[in-house]
């Protein structure tokens, strides 16, 4: 989920070469960000570039109400999945705590995918996000997925993978970040099963968080489904706050959905 797009002031389109031919043949993504003017005859235009979608993932910030009308309009069976909730940090933890804590962090390499696909499997089944509220996507793991993601990442310029090693020297932790511009997005964090309820996510976030800051940037941020409240507790304690929500919300190709057409122009007829 990128930040940036949250924010920003235009309305954006574009196809999933990820997701296309995994999650259904053809899959784009739209954006409608916090600073986007209100303009329903944009965001259908907008729509018509998706003409051969089987499912378009639309993403809004949750104050864009008025976006309702031109999705609903728009000749597509609109599948509602859910709220992501953004939270952000930006001050750095203690110098004393900060040392501590970056003894236990290692960047992972290429060379580590293995281990990376492993740790993040291990952390993320059974995880469940927006994909599961469509019943019309194919069935994936979200653990899978989310490990094919983080692989990808390993050695690209932006985007870090990085593990959380515990007292012992034996990995219990995997995060994958991204820097933006002037933050941090913290993309995916979590521990393994075995390691959780010892306090070890909350010094693996102060870690990710004492990174990024002290590493020039000046927020850190974070998301997930609005359901997950355990860990947005866990933020809050760690001296995060919300600041921004959003909708998603899936709007699927008639013809998939059990309906007659997926021709659609600008005025959603």
């Amino acid at each position: 989920m990128a930040w940036n797009d949250a924010i920003s002031g235009e309305i954006t389109v574009s196809r999933s070469a990820v997701e296309s031919g995994v999650l259904a043949p053809e899959v784009w993504h739209l954006w409608v960000g916090d600073a986007a003017s209100e303009d329903p005859a944009a965001v259908l235009a907008a729509l018509t570039q998706t003409a051969d979608a089987d499912v378009v993932i639309a993403r809004y910030a949750s104050g864009q109400v008025w976006i309702a009308a031109p999705l609903a309009s728009c000749g597509r069976t609109v599948v509602p999945a859910g709220n992501i909730i953004y939270w952000q940090r930006t001050h750095p933890i203690a110098a004393a705590e900060a040392a501590e804590h970056d003894a236990h962090i290692r960047l992972l390499r290429t060379d580590d995918a293995d281990r990376c696909r492993a740790l993040i499997a291990a952390t993320f089944a059974g995880y469940t996000n927006h994909y599961v509220a469509n019943p019309w996507l194919a069935p994936i793991s979200t653990a899978d997925a989310y490990a094919d993601w983080a692989v990808r990442s390993l050695g690209q310029v932006d985007l870090e993978v990085v593990e959380w090693v515990d007292a012992g020297g034996e990995p219990s932790g995997i995060g994958l970040t991204r820097r933006t511009d002037d933050h941090v997005e913290i993309l995916l964090a979590g521990m393994v099963p075995a390691s959780r309820g010892r306090g070890g996510y909350s010094a693996f976030l102060a870690a990710i968080v004492n990174r990024a800051l002290t590493g020039g940037a000046a927020r850190v941020v974070i998301s997930t489904q609005d359901h997950n409240v355990a860990v947005q507790r866990l933020w809050c304690r760690a001296g995060f706050e919300p600041v921004l929500g959003v909708t998603v919300v899936h709007l699927v190709d008639r013809s998939l959905a059990g309906g007659t057409s997926r021709n659609m122009d600008a005025s959603g007829s």
